[in-house]
């Protein structure tokens, strides 16, 4: 069974367009992940591999109820590990590590999240039960100590939904309101928000539907409708159960490698004297641009109606993409511009997935900041797109995507 779709890429200077068909075939043989991944070498390009919520969606579909099914996400065990925070605001710098002494070992194996004890980092597997620290920036209480043990996954989800994030960073981890908050917790284990991403696709890249890596924004920091987190990751994944991963009912999960599992693999075919041919618009794939460092951004309201699909190929022809709100800042400026918008409301690039159940921005962003509004319109929950009010508190709203409206266009 295949599922592909019609991509075009412009190439250098001289302006050659090639049309590659790109997409997946689901394999209905059992094999270990080795033995799959030499099939799809050997007949097709590699095990599937996944870049965008567009691909994660036909996957999703392709695979329906098959059965536990092999795609190429392994844990990389013979690399070195690279250390990341949590929050994405915050960069890991080695030189501001407190490791214990003869720490990190990595003695359990997988040992990819870390824990603070008496001021110290030790790392241990993600899947154990121990306190965890909350950050809050929006509080005057910064600090959250959570007696309740949870692994490292369910600490950072409960975080994000309850505060700001799991503690991280030199500046959060010190200082006399940080050390006040752990005063009750000498001789304890407590979570604190550094891992190690050591998964990554069999081609060699890392998975990019968060930034850049597993946790950092936002992988499980995408929030649903209803305020709760998609699970795309079973969070078996974490404790180390297995060092490759099957999609199983719309999640993935680790297993042994040595398990038989039906697989998908990548196909793709290229023709480079292929001719353009004009991008469809039921296609939100992410364009990509390079964008000047030092420029900012410009926003356009377009004071024509069109459908969502129809203003998406708009500004992607005549701009670059239609215009986001990632945090408050983008918010600010985009409802300026929306209040000269002649229709109630004005399209976004916010585009709901009936299949993973979420909400993500066009360009690959997943929604972690968001300003939605409540409203009685009925809508079809599958063809769903974001607007944004141009008047009253400038809320977000759901609204059939074939609903005619003006919109921003950002040009970079």
């Amino acid at each position: 069974m295949q599922c592909c779709r019609l991509v075009l890429l412009l190439m250098g200077q001289c302006s050659l367009y090639v049309a590659v068909l790109y997409g997946y075939e689901l394999v209905e043989e059992k094999k270990t992940w080795e033995e799959a991944r030499e099939y799809c070498k050997a007949k097709h390009i590699d095990l599937a591999t996944m870049q965008t919520f567009t691909d994660l969606e036909e996957v999703v579909d392709l695979v329906g109820d098959k059965g536990d099914t092999w795609i190429g996400l392994r844990r990389q065990t013979g690399s070195t590990k690279t250390w990341s925070w949590s929050s994405p605001k915050v960069k890991f710098i080695d030189s501001e590590a407190a490791w214990k002494t003869n720490e990190p070992n990595n003695a359990a194996g997988a040992e990819d999240c870390v824990a603070m004890l008496d001021n110290k980092w030790i790392d241990f597997r993600c899947g154990l039960k121990k306190r965890f620290l909350c950050y809050d920036e929006r509080n005057l209480k910064k600090f959250h100590l959570h007696t309740e043990k949870k692994s490292w996954p369910e600490a950072w989800r409960y975080c994000r939904n309850h505060h700001t994030d799991l503690a991280s960073g030199d500046a959060q981890l010190t200082g006399d309101a940080f050390q006040t908050e752990m005063s009750g917790s000498a001789g304890e284990k407590v979570w604190i928000g550094l891992y190690a991403d050591t998964w990554a696709w069999s081609d060699g890249n890392y998975p990019s539907f968060w930034n850049p890596t597993l946790f950092k924004g936002e992988g499980q920091g995408a929030k649903l409708s209803d305020g709760s987190y998609p699970a795309l990751w079973n969070p078996t994944l974490f404790e180390g159960k297995g060092a490759c991963v099957a999609l199983s009912e719309k999640k993935w999960k680790s297993e042994d490698c040595s398990h038989k599992n039906n697989f998908l693999c990548n196909t793709q075919e290229t023709n480079p004297a292929t001719k353009p041919v004009p991008k469809p618009v039921n296609d939100p794939a992410p364009k990509p641009v390079t964008k000047p460092a030092t420029k900012p951004d410009k926003l356009v309201l377009i004071n024509k109606s069109m459908t969502w699909e129809r203003a998406l190929s708009y500004c992607r022809e005549k701009h670059n993409e239609l215009v986001s709100a990632t945090n408050p800042t983008e918010q600010t400026l985009v409802q300026n511009i929306a209040m000269g918008a002649k229709t109630t409301h004005v399209w976004m690039a916010l585009r709901y997935s009936c299949t993973l159940d979420l909400w993500f921005w066009v360009d690959n962003k997943v929604v972690k900041y968001s300003n939605w509004g409540t409203s009685e319109e009925i809508v079809d929950t599958c063809d769903m797109s974001g607007a944004m009010e141009k008047g009253g508190k400038h809320q977000w709203f759901k609204k059939n995507a074939n609903k005619k409206l003006n919109f921003i266009c950002r040009e970079y």
